[in-house]
């Protein structure tokens, strides 16, 4: 079945709508009604059944205009347990048989963010939408390589889970931003505050590393975990790019060997302003914030 981008963006319009309402924000941030097309729903698969891969998993499920053919981890017990989110779908631990089923028009890349490249090339060679989380890569180089394959893909949606983008609340505060009402912007802090060490226990060591991929070498950290989603949101409301950057980061409070840095900062430069960004998995004091 083709799919009309605008459907298609419906669709995920709708799934980060009802995704981005359990955010926390409350009633400001209930998503707002979306136009559901007409005609046979979207067959989706979903590649990485972690906890945000089930929370997609469950809002494609509440969409009527998407049907869930396919779902995929490389550990099956994930797999076994999404299962019961998705009655009718194909199960499986290779991500390739995903994109090859004729049943799978749009797909999901919620798996470690490492492992997007291939995954998103695969699936836009073969046709498929694709709504990838953020960040899209853990490198520049594979970040160009995936908006390069995007932009090369006639008639295909890709679309980044970058929650700012599709947060009502935040698209509302936008216009009050854009009709110039607050003047020049001089300088935006950002903050992301959590004490919570990043590492999960698992039944085996190699099952260890694997779920803890966020504290190894190729992970992009806190910035680009977490920071990536309140940068992004900087840039759309100032309608800039950073010029340049500056940062560091330092394990002060879980020294247990990990590659990523558990505090971070740095200062981003804007055409139009500055911005300071900081984050801890240290301490909780003072939240969460732009």
């Amino acid at each position: 079945m083709a799919v009309d981008r605008r459907d298609f963006l419906k669709t995920a319009a709708g799934t980060l709508g009802l995704l981005l309402s359990r955010q926390g924000l409350g009633a400001a941030q209930a998503p707002a009604r979306v136009e559901i097309p007409a005609g046979p729903a979207v067959g989706f698969g979903v590649i990485g059944l972690g906890v945000w891969g089930r929370e997609i998993l469950a809002a494609l499920g509440r969409t009527s205009s998407a049907q869930v053919a396919y779902i995929c981890d490389l550990y099956e017990p994930a797999v076994k347990r999404a299962g019961a989110g998705a009655p009718g779908a194909e199960t499986g631990t290779e991500w390739r048989r995903v994109i090859e089923s004729p049943k799978v028009e749009a797909l999901v890349v919620a798996t470690p963010t490492p492992d997007h490249r291939d995954i998103a090339l695969a699936a836009l060679q073969a046709g498929k939408h694709v709504y990838c989380e953020a960040p899209l890569a853990s490198s520049v180089e594979d970040a160009h390589a995936i908006a390069s394959a995007a932009l090369a893909a006639p008639g295909r949606v890709f679309q980044a889970g970058l929650q700012g983008r599709a947060n009502p609340l935040y698209r509302h505060v936008l216009q009050f931003v854009k009709s110039g009402v607050l003047g020049d912007v001089a300088f935006v802090n950002a903050q992301w505050n959590r004490k919570d060490s990043w590492r999960r226990a698992a039944p085996t060591p190699e099952r260890e590393q694997a779920v803890n991929w966020r504290l190894a070498k190729d992970s992009p950290g806190l910035l680009g975990e977490i920071g990536i989603h309140q940068l992004d949101l900087i840039s759309d409301y100032l309608g800039a790019r950073p010029v340049a950057i500056v940062g560091s980061g330092a394990t002060v409070a879980w020294r247990d060997g990990r590659f990523t840095p558990d505090t971070v900062s740095c200062l981003v430069e804007l055409p139009n302003g500055r911005a300071n960004f900081r984050a801890t998995l240290a301490s909780s004091f003072g939240g969460a914030y732009t």
